[in-house]
C-alpha cells in the first residue's frame, strides 16, 4: 500500500464518477395512519391546534432545507471540487477511519462532498466498504451492502446508485465500525439536518440505545457553509460523533458538557 498516495484522491475522484449511472417522528406516524386506514377523516384533520407551533417548526425546516440546497448547488465546480479535496484528506488523518475494518459511505448528488473516492482508497488500504440500499420491506430504513471498486451499480428510486443487495453481501448497521453520513445541515455540537426522510435517524435509532457499547462512529461530512448556528434536537434525532467539513473538524460534546 505504501504507493497509495493520499492525494491520488483528485484522479480517483474521475474513476469514482462512473459509479453515479418539523417533527419526522409526527411525519413518520401521519404517514403510517394515511396508508393504513382507508377510514380516516381528511388529512388535514391530522392538523389539529394543538399541533400548530409543531406544524410551524416543520415548515421553518422545510425552507432551511430548501435554502440549504439551493446554497450547496449554488457552490462552483472548482470551489466543490477544492472543498471536497480538503475534506476528504481530513477524514483520513480520523483516528476512527484509520482504525476502522468496515466503513460504510455514499454516493454523493446533488452537489453533496462525495466519498466515494475516499472509499476507492480505503479498498486499496484493506478495509472493507459498504454503500447504503434502501430497504425493501422496513419504511425509511437502509441496508448496507458490501462494495468494491468496479462493482455493477443501479440506481434507485432517488436517482442514486446503490449495489444489488444481495444477501452474502449485506451487514447489519451496528457492524459498522465508521459511518460516512450526508447531511444538508449541521451545527458544531454535531446536530445533523438531513433530506427529512428519516432514513439514518431510523437505520441508527440504536445508538442512542448503546452509548457506553460498541457502535459505530458516525462521522458527518459537509461543506463548512452548511453549518448553521444552532439546531434544535429531538429526542430520536440520532446526533453524529463528529463532523468534517472542508475547513473544521468537529466533535460532539461528552455527555455533561455542554
Amino acid at each position: 500500500m505504501g504507493n497509495v498516495s493520499s492525494f491520488s484522491l483528485f484522479q480517483q475522484r474521475q474513476a469514482a464518477q462512473t459509479h453515479r449511472s418539523a417533527n419526522p417522528a409526527r411525519a413518520w406516524q401521519i404517514a403510517r395512519d394515511w396508508q393504513t386506514s382507508s377510514a380516516r377523516g381528511p388529512f388535514i384533520l391530522k392538523l389539529a391546534p394543538m399541533h400548530l407551533e409543531k406544524t410551524r417548526k416543520l415548515t421553518d425546516l422545510s425552507a432551511l432545507r430548501r435554502q440549504l440546497k439551493r446554497n450547496r448547488l449554488a457552490l462552483p465546480p472548482d470551489i466543490r471540487a477544492t472543498a471536497e479535496a480538503n475534506a476528504l484528506r481530513r477524514i483520513q488523518r480520523v483516528p476512527q477511519f484509520r482504525r476502522a475494518r468496515r466503513i460504510a459511505g455514499y454516493v454523493g448528488s446533488k452537489g453533496e462532498i462525495d466519498p466515494m473516492p475516499l472509499l476507492m482508497l480505503a479498498a486499496q488500504m484493506g478495509k472493507a466498504c459498504y454503500l447504503p440500499v434502501l430497504h425493501p420491506f422496513r419504511t425509511s430504513r437502509l441496508w448496507f451492502c458490501r462494495w468494491r471498486p468496479g462493482d455493477r451499480m443501479v440506481v434507485n428510486r432517488f436517482g442514486i446508485p446503490e449495489p444489488l443487495p444481495r444477501r452474502d453481501r449485506l451487514l447489519a448497521a451496528r457492524r459498522l465500525d465508521l459511518v460516512i453520513v450526508p447531511l444538508l445541515g449541521f451545527d458544531s455540537d454535531c446536530h445533523r439536518l438531513g433530506m427529512g426522510g428519516g432514513y439514518y435517524d431510523r437505520s441508527f435509532a440504536f445508538v442512542n440505545r448503546l452509548e457506553h457499547a460498541k457502535r459505530p462512529y458516525l462521522l458527518g461530512l459537509a461543506h463548512e457553509s452548511q453549518r448553521i448556528d444552532h439546531l434544535d434536537s429531538q429526542p430520536w434525532d440520532v446526533t453524529l460523533d463528529a463532523v468534517v467539513s472542508d475547513r473544521h473538524y468537529y466533535q460532539a460534546p461528552r455527555q455533561g458538557q455542554t
